[in-house]
């Protein structure tokens, strides 16, 4: 993909925004609540309302993978010596309740969901297979019994993310706390955050120690963990009654409390931090959406951060409807663009484009006629999906790529209308094969050899390229035409 954009005109690539609405992914009988593109772009993870965790082609946005066993499907896919796909090596049942958070790992192996019914499931998609493509980078043993987890609580998961590369833990946003929980995926151990044995202060502020002990005695005073951002080894975490606090997690055994304020009298419901970490943008109850600049203190002899600087800085809102927003997501780098859904069924009340440099509306997305949810912004193909409220479909807006022929060959120019060629004068003449040759070295031992083995550090729009680092999914199309159509039936 990224050697085919390098054939079309750099204005049309480069672009900062899709523009053009692409079309629509039916997920019928099911009704998608959550959707999410792994970190190359190439897959899109869809929750659903019944529990269900789909997985589709970005490229030709079709169904490849179903996660889990479902009472319409089960004996229904074939599975034999010629075929891997949903073998029965994975015994991971789905969700019962709606999908509640849905994310994948950073090498596109692991997916972690949260669900309405107080579970938290960690799939592993290489047990769905008998064998696999891997690439020598990303070893992976073939799996002969299911390596899926699954977690009970006995209270509501709100969200739920992997905590970096390796895996080991997960970050989940509890209901009945303030503080969030830490998982250890192998042993299953549940804890909170902070407690009185490992709990640390970012300094020796007073303000600082009494607000902590505070939240640990009294949390209901702050509310419920209620959304939650992970970047490297920062956790920035949201409540109920509009406390943000940013903790330090380079040491997991000794978190560290490094800045806390309280934005709003309402829920958090979203919180996204660019990539590099320089703006945070607040999703909250009260019908606004706040942009802030946050700056970290390093520590001066020990691993992490001293403390987080938070500043307000712009304010997004409608004040004329005073809409409030579903959703918002973020472009990459460091978040020129910000979209966000509105509440609302009317078409004028889609997806909201802003420019984060001054706060200024850029464009209003057509919405199909029915509210749009959750959003995902796919910077690696600059797609933008969000799921309908109503009809449970994913809506699409991509960037057009008209067909370029002129760049498949080097003099060849593109007319509109049949012109009469012109014959230059000499054109067909004779010329001196020996300086044709010379012309001919000399160009061959100016330019560099190409590299056909190593993958460039950025693609053409300057997103880093991961490819080599992550799991890609077998396809075996006579599964995937079986699982169409009983999915259809």
């Amino acid at each position: 993909m990224a050697v085919n954009l390098l054939l079309h005109d750099p204005f049309c690539v480069l672009k900062d925004y899709p523009e053009d609405y692409s079309g629509i992914i039916n997920t019928y009988p099911f009704k998608a609540v959550k959707q999410k593109f792994n970190p190359t772009g190439d897959y899109l993870a869809i929750g659903c309302s019944d529990g269900s965790i789909m997985i589709y082609d970005a490229d030709t946005m079709k169904l490849i993978l179903y996660l889990g066993n479902n009472r319409m499907l089960d004996g229904e896919i074939v599975s034999n010596k010629s075929s891997f796909f949903n073998t029965p090596a994975c015994t991971m049942k789905n969700h019962t309740l709606s999908v509640q958070s849905l994310k994948w790992s950073s090498c596109s192996r692991y997916i972690i969901s949260a669900g309405k019914d107080a579970k938290v499931k960690i799939w592993d998609l290489s047990c769905k297979f008998d064998c696999f493509i891997t690439n020598s980078k990303m070893p992976i043993a073939s799996a002969t019994s299911c390596s899926c987890h699954n977690f009970e609580f006995e209270f509501a998961i709100w969200d739920a993310r992997f905590y970096q590369d390796e895996n080991k833990y997960a970050i989940l946003c509890a209901s009945g706390s303030c503080i969030p929980i830490i998982l250890e995926i192998e042993s299953g151990i549940k804890s909170k955050f902070l407690n009185l044995e490992t709990m640390s202060y970012s300094n020796d502020n007073e303000e600082t120690v009494n607000f902590l002990n505070d939240m640990i005695e009294n949390e209901k005073k702050y509310g419920n963990c209620v959304s939650i951002e992970l970047v490297d080894e920062i956790c920035i975490v949201g409540t109920s009654k509009g406390w943000l606090m940013v903790y330090d997690l380079t040491v997991i055994s000794s978190i560290r409390l490094i800045g806390f304020a309280k934005f709003c009298a309402s829920s958090i419901k979203n919180i996204i931090m660019s990539d590099k970490k320089k703006h945070l943008f607040i999703n909250s109850s009260d019908r606004v959406i706040r942009q802030c600049d946050i700056t970290f203190l390093k520590q001066n002899n020990e691993p992490g951060f001293k403390n987080a600087n938070i500043e307000f800085k712009h304010k997004y809102q409608d004040v004329i409807n005073k809409l409030q927003w579903n959703s918002m997501s973020l472009s990459s780098h460091s978040g020129e663009f910000l979209i966000a859904s509105a509440h609302g069924s009317t078409n004028e009340t889609g997806l909201f484009l802003w420019d984060t440099s001054n706060a200024s509306l850029v464009k209003i997305y057509e919405n199909a006629g029915e509210e749009l949810s959750d959003i995902d912004w796919d910077a690696n193909k600059m797609c933008i999906v969000a799921s309908g409220v109503d009809s449970g479909d994913i809506f699409c807006w991509s960037v057009n790529l008209p067909p370029k022929w002129a760049s498949l060959a080097p003099d060849f120019e593109e007319v509109d209308e049949q012109v009469n060629y012109v014959e230059k004068e000499d054109e067909f003449d004779e010329f001196d094969e020996d300086l044709i040759k010379k012309d001919q070295l000399k160009f061959e031992n100016e330019i560099n050899l190409l590299n056909l083995l190593t993958l460039d550090k950025t693609d053409v729009r300057g997103n880093k390229n991961v490819c080599d680092l992550t799991f890609k999914i077998p396809i075996s199309y006579q599964d995937i035409v079986h699982l169409r159509d009983n999915i259809e039936k």
